[in-house]
């Protein structure tokens, strides 16, 4: 997916730097170092996760990061409208997920975010055909 259709307007989808930034303030993790509270963003690592799962909220967080380029964006409830209608057309939210996880990993920004997600599935597949 390398559009996404707004209110009637087309919106190219981007997933360079901008779009891991926009989703590391999404996805933080905490943790306290020596009685310090640190943060760490972990944006495009654990969306993948989250991806895998076809989680609506994902897919929502990762839209509106992939749109973050744009000066004018559109609002969640127009982005979410979008999402409802194109749920529609593709049997669900994990189609869209699932297309969004090959347009990240097609960028070629995000190779160790995937390189778990790939050895998992090796290691799936190898299992289902010893059984």
């Amino acid at each position: 997916m390398k559009t996404i259709n707004i209110d009637g307007k087309e919106f190219e989808l981007n997933f360079g730097i901008r779009f891991s930034r926009t989703l590391s303030k999404v996805y933080v993790m905490e943790r306290e170092v020596e009685g310090n509270k640190i943060k760490f963003g972990l944006g495009v690592r654990m969306v993948v996760g989250y991806l895998e799962a076809g989680d609506e909220d994902a897919i929502f967080q990762t839209i509106k990061a992939a749109l973050s380029k744009h000066k004018k964006l559109p609002s969640d409830d127009a982005i979410e409208d979008a999402l409802d209608n194109l749920a529609m057309e593709m049997d669900g939210f994990d189609g869209i997920a699932q297309d969004l996880l090959a347009e990240m990993k097609d960028t070629g920004f995000y190779k160790s975010a995937f390189e778990g997600m790939d050895e998992t599935a090796a290691k799936k597949d190898q299992v289902e055909t010893e059984k």
